[in-house]
Parts: structure tokens; C-alpha cells; sequence
């Protein structure tokens, strides 16, 4: 007779229960995936399709690429009238300060030089001066220098308001050289006397004066046509981006609704 005991038989559990004792939740299927793990990267895949990646983002269309400084053909020609008012401004200014230049003693006591003429003198230089340095406003593309605080509107009409007002300068100029040559006896003060060193300095600086409004008349012009040509070219370009911007947003927004 065997004296050993019957060894109890335990039930084999099916595939995929959990074994007796265990937690429900801490045996899964072997190769099962929970749903709630897939939903998420499926919808991720979903949403993201079509899109581009991060590291190509949508090309922007051309832009005009906008320099500090003008065209050199402008540029130079807007130093070249600052330069030609300057001869003028020191032959009339030396003489309120008191040096003679050579000028008849008889032109300086009409024009009360030095006295009472000095003001006059000196501020109609100062005037000259100030509209010389205006024209250096051309050789500079003034949307660059532009404060963003006034506005898209008012930086493209800038340079149209510049432009304008050196071809409007220009015209007053010349009318001024007009009547300057009309009554040269009075603003030459060495009319009536025989030719010298100082008459001939004096010719010059008053020719270089007469052309002044020459050489500022095309330089207007071609500041006008350039600017126009930008802020053209600039509002073309930003109706562009944002048409292409807003494609962009329609179809990522189509993406994001179609059904998985």
C-alpha cells in the first residue's frame, strides 16, 4: 500500500485569462495593443498629413529686396546738388562775418556790410544750406529709415512726397537762376569792374549755383520712378504672402476635419 499523497491537479487556465490570485489589470494578452494607445497616434498621423515639416517651412514668394541706399546714379546725383549749393552759401556768408573778399568797398556799404545786411546774409545761407541738405533725403531710401508707428500707407507714399517735392524744388531754382541772370548788375558785386582773381571765384561759385536745379531735376525724377517701382513691387508681394498664408491655413484646416 503507497503512503504517498495524491498530488492535487490545478486547472490550466486558458489563453488569455488571468491567472487565480492575480490582478485583472496586471496580465494583458500576449501581442495585444490597448485601443487607447493606437487612437491616439493614428489621429496625430492623421492630422499631420499633407502638412510640411517642421524643418521645410512653406517657401515665401520673392520679395523686393529694399537697400539703405538709392540706385548709385541717384545717389551720387543728389551729393553732386548738395555739393554744387555749397560756393554760393560761403561767398555770401564770409562777407556778413566781415571778410571783404576783394568785393568794392561801395558794394558792401549798399548791402551794409558788415551791420545792419549781416542777418539778411547769414540767414538766407542758413535757408540755402537747409535746402541743399534736403537733397541728400534722394540718395537715401526713406522706407528703410521709415518708423513703423506711421503706418504701411504713409511709408509707401514717402518716397512719391520726397521725389515731389525735389522736382518742385528744382523748378523754384530755376526760375531763381532766371531772374538772377536778368539782374546780374545787382547780385554780382563786381559789376563794373575789371576782371580779377576774386570776380572769377565769384563767377564760379554762381555758376555752380546755376547748376544746382540741373543736376536735381533728373535725380527728382529718377527717386519718383524708383519709388514708385518699390512700393509697387512691396504691396504686390505682401497681397502674395498673404494669399499663400491663407492657402496654408485652408488646408491644414480641410486636413484636420477629413474622417479617419
Amino acid at each position: 500500500m503507497s503512503t504517498s499523497s495524491p498530488v492535487p491537479s490545478s486547472p490550466v487556465a486558458p489563453a488569455g485569462a488571468p491567472a487565480s490570485g492575480a490582478p485583472a489589470a496586471a496580465v494583458a494578452p500576449v501581442g495585444s495593443v490597448a485601443p487607447a494607445a493606437t487612437a491616439a497616434p493614428a489621429a496625430s498621423r492623421r492630422a499631420t498629413a499633407g502638412l510640411p515639416p517642421a524643418s521645410a517651412p512653406p517657401s515665401s514668394p520673392a520679395r523686393p529686396v529694399t537697400r539703405r541706399w538709392m540706385p548709385w546714379p541717384i545717389a551720387a546725383g543728389a551729393f553732386l546738388a548738395f555739393l554744387l549749393a555749397l560756393p554760393t552759401v560761403i561767398w555770401r556768408a564770409l562777407p556778413g562775418l566781415g571778410l571783404d573778399l576783394g568785393t568794392p568797398e561801395a558794394w558792401r556799404a549798399l548791402q551794409h556790410l558788415p551791420g545792419e545786411g549781416t542777418g539778411y546774409v547769414l540767414g538766407l545761407s542758413a535757408v540755402q544750406l537747409a535746402a541743399a541738405a534736403c537733397c541728400l533725403l534722394l540718395a537715401v531710401d526713406v522706407r528703410r529709415v521709415t518708423p513703423s508707428l506711421l503706418g504701411p500707407r504713409l511709408g509707401r507714399a514717402l518716397p512719391r512726397l520726397i521725389g515731389g517735392v525735389g522736382l518742385l524744388g528744382a523748378l523754384l531754382l530755376a526760375a531763381i537762376v532766371v531772374f538772377s541772370v536778368l539782374a546780374w548788375d545787382r547780385v554780382d558785386p563786381f559789376a563794373g569792374q575789371p576782371a580779377d582773381a576774386w570776380s572769377l571765384l565769384c563767377l564760379a561759385c554762381y555758376l555752380a549755383a546755376a547748376a544746382w536745379p540741373v543736376v536735381l531735376a533728373p535725380v527728382a525724377i529718377g527717386y519718383l520712378a524708383r519709388g514708385g517701382r518699390g512700393a509697387a513691387g512691396r504691396s504686390e508681394g505682401e497681397r502674395s504672402e498673404r494669399g499663400r498664408g491663407d492657402r496654408a491655413v485652408e488646408r491644414g484646416a480641410r486636413h484636420l476635419g477629413s474622417p479617419a
